[in-house]
């Protein structure tokens, strides 16, 4: 090439990275804007995750204590039971 060649596309080439890989300072702080937006939203995920987990906890206690009066309510029932029947045959013999 020569030095006219060049220098008719020297702006051209120019222009051309100009325009396609450079980013303008607003391009940037609206990275930076949409970094810290997404920052926001996984620091109150993680919050709620964390709250989640332990509503999840305090609720298999909850269950846990309600599994141990069904159990001991059932037993009673059972007790009951057996008494009244006793009661029922003992009355039928006389």
């Amino acid at each position: 090439m020569t030095v006219v060649n060049i220098r008719t596309l020297a702006p051209v080439l120019m222009s051309l990275v100009v325009i396609t890989g450079c980013a303008t300072k607003s391009d940037i702080d609206s990275l930076w804007a949409e970094i810290d937006s997404l920052r926001a939203s996984t620091e109150k995920a993680l919050a709620n995750s964390i709250e989640a987990r332990a509503n999840a906890s305090t609720s298999l206690q909850e269950l846990d204590s309600v599994k141990r009066e069904v159990a001991a309510a059932t037993a009673r029932a059972e007790e009951t039971s057996s008494r009244v029947d006793d009661v029922f045959e003992r009355s039928m013999l006389k």
